[in-house]
C-alpha cells in the first residue's frame, strides 16, 4: 500500500470523522489509529493485540493553534475518518485491506505468522480509495 500523506482525503458528506489526541509523534494522513487506554490516537499494528483494532484512517493534523501539519507531535489532533469514503492511496489491491505489520499500514495480504491479530480496517474498491468502517471487529488471532 502507499500514499502521499498531501493527497489523502475524504469524500465530503459521506464520510464520518472524528478528532482526538495523537498519542505520540510522527504519525500521517493515510495511517490507520486505534484508541490506547488514555483515549489518545496510537498507530495500529497486527504484531500487538492492544493496537490490532483500528478506529480509522488519519485525513487530517492540527498543531497546537490550529495549524495544519504534516505530521504529528506529541498533543496534536489527528481526525480520524471512521465510518465513509477516503481516497489518496495509490497501488490498493481491491478487497478487504488488513491491518499490517508496519505501525499504521493496511494490505491486501492477511498476517498468517504466530500471534499475529487478522484484522479488517477498510475495503479498498480501486487503486485510490477506501471505504473504512464496514468491517469493524473482524478479528482473529493465530
Amino acid at each position: 500500500m502507499g500514499y502521499n500523506s498531501d493527497e489523502i482525503s475524504v469524500i465530503p458528506g459521506q464520510s464520518l470523522t472524528v478528532k482526538v489526541k495523537a498519542a505520540s509523534a510522527s504519525m500521517e494522513r493515510g495511517q490507520f489509529v486505534c484508541l490506547d487506554s488514555d483515549g489518545e490516537a496510537v498507530l495500529t499494528d497486527a504484531d500487538a493485540t492492544a493496537t490490532s483494532r483500528a478506529l480509522g484512517v488519519i485525513v487530517d493534523i492540527s498543531g497546537r493553534g490550529g495549524m495544519n501539519k504534516d505530521e504529528t507531535a506529541i498533543g496534536d489532533s489527528v481526525e480520524v475518518c471512521f465510518m465513509g469514503i477516503v481516497d489518496g492511496f495509490t497501488s490498493l489491491v481491491e478487497g478487504p485491506q488488513y491491518l499490517g505489520l508496519t505501525a499504521g499500514e493496511i494490505t491486501h495480504t492477511a498476517p498468517t505468522a504466530g500471534g499475529d491479530s487478522v484484522s479488517v480496517a477498510a475495503l479498498a474498491v480501486s487503486q485510490t480509495r477506501i471505504i473504512v468502517g464496514i468491517a469493524a471487529g473482524d478479528i482473529a488471532t493465530h
